[in-house]
């Protein structure tokens, strides 16, 4: 009887109740992560599908993003315009190199930044210098480009273990998951190997990057 009663207590300590406060649940963030845990460094494409000048659209972790390469450097903004939420990426307008037009009503924003630095339509808006889009921090690292998706500061690339796993799938190289490495799409699957005596394991490396995300 002690036995079950303790029991029940970890059960109600862990199962979220109908109606409850889910804040005061330590497990909360893993409920709030359907597309993935925010304030990590997730991999986007590869380096090669994104040539100077080009742009591209992209939805992570539910988040719609504009990409561009400018002079080298991959920048990101969100891929909607202020004014009626327009994705740009439906059909990308760059007037200059470091900016993007959106094609209904001609709002101009940086892509650097994601300031509005012009209306075509509207030249002498207030509303200029004054709206801003959300601009995501972009590295690029091993072929990969990777994009922070969060709320918080980026901590650096190499220290991020969800990026890390990635380059090592990409590259060849297998990295077992440990306790600290969130569980995203990106989990390697860990067999047991037929050719190994005694039911040792190995990892299987994953060298397309598309086949996890």
């Amino acid at each position: 009887m002690a036995h079950q009663a303790e029991s029940a207590k970890e059960d109600e300590a862990t199962r979220p109740a109908d109606g409850g406060d889910l804040s005061r649940r330590p497990w909360r963030p893993y409920f709030e992560a359907s597309l993935g845990f925010r304030n990590h460094w997730y991999p986007a494409f590869f380096s090669r599908q994104l040539a100077e000048g080009e742009c591209r659209g992209q939805v992570m972790l539910g988040e719609r993003i504009l990409f561009k390469r400018i002079d080298g450097r991959v920048y990101a903004i969100e891929d909607r315009c202020a004014h009626r939420g327009v994705p740009f990426s439906v059909r990308p307008e760059c007037y200059t190199k470091n900016t993007i037009s959106c094609w209904y009503h001609g709002f101009t924003y940086d892509l650097r930044t994601g300031a509005l630095v012009a209306i075509i339509t509207d030249p002498e808006s207030t509303l200029i210098g004054k709206v801003k889009l959300r601009s995501y921090p972009v590295e690029e690292h091993k072929n990969l480009v990777f994009a922070f998706i969060g709320d918080e500061a980026p901590h650096p690339l190499i220290l991020d273990p969800t990026a890390s796993r990635s380059l090592s799938r990409a590259t060849g190289a297998s990295r077992p998951r440990t306790a600290s490495t969130p569980l995203t799409s990106t989990s390697t699957a860990i067999p047991r190997s037929s050719t190994s005596p005694g039911g040792r394991f190995r990892s299987r490396a994953t060298s397309r990057l598309g086949k996890a995300w």
